[in-house]
């Protein structure tokens, strides 16, 4: 089964949880569902953008030396929307996010500003919006 299967439930199964702070007990258990939910979303979102979203994984290891890339540039795009969809779709707290993607905090609030500032253009609304369709469909 693809990880993209699994987005659907996942979402559902993460939606408000993250409303509050997580209990230490529950964090590791957590941080894996929104791992798994994370690769989902990814995978979703450079599906939709037309990426190939093992090379974006790859392209992202090598951090801000490759920013003039457009692969690189295309695979940030697609983590940053992945970031805002969790964060607003399933209220997932930024701390939390930044934690599971491996990412620091400034990483994540730079992502949801640079989707929210990039909202008003065509490319970018329909990929979010069908991207948040196929998260909230189940």
């Amino acid at each position: 089964m693809s990880e993209t299967a699994h987005l659907p439930e996942t979402a559902r199964r993460l939606n408000g949880r993250f409303a509050g702070s997580v209990p230490p007990t529950l964090e590791p258990m957590m941080l894996t569902l929104l791992r798994v939910t994370y690769a989902a979303v990814f995978k979703t979102v450079c599906d939709l953008s037309g990426v190939d979203h093992r090379r974006a994984s790859a392209r992202l290891m090598y951090g801000s030396k490759l920013t003039l890339d457009p692969a690189w540039r295309a695979a940030s795009d697609a983590r940053a929307i992945s970031i805002y969809l969790i964060n607003t779709i399933a209220n997932v707290p930024q701390a939390l996010i930044a934690r599971a993607v491996g990412v620091d905090k400034a990483t994540v609030l730079r992502a949801l500003s640079r989707v929210e500032d990039r909202r008003d253009l065509p490319l970018v609304d329909a990929l979010v919006t069908a991207a948040e369709s196929i998260m909230e469909r189940h």
